[in-house]
């Protein structure tokens, strides 16, 4: 598993639990305590959406609709035009 998959795993688990114990979850993970508490609790982000926000014109989400756009466009045989 790399980084970001068991920061996913790791914030499932203690979103499943009433009273997140962040030692335990950093433990079982191989994580940093504060780094998992900072993630759940929205101070920080991944860098790969981090990244998205500040450093890319458009973020993730736009440019994953605009390749859907244009492969919609390709199977109808309609070149895609500014």
């Amino acid at each position: 598993m790399d980084y970001e998959q068991r920061m996913k795993a790791a914030i499932a688990s203690l979103e499943s639990q009433e009273v997140p114990n962040y030692s335990e979850a950093a433990r079982q993970f191989n994580l940093d305590r504060t780094a998992i508490k900072n993630r759940l609790l929205g101070k920080t982000t991944s860098q790969a959406e981090a990244n998205s926000r500040c450093r890319q014109l458009l973020t993730n989400a736009q440019e994953e609709q605009l390749i859907a756009q244009i492969n919609k466009l390709t199977v109808r045989h309609m070149p895609p035009t500014s």
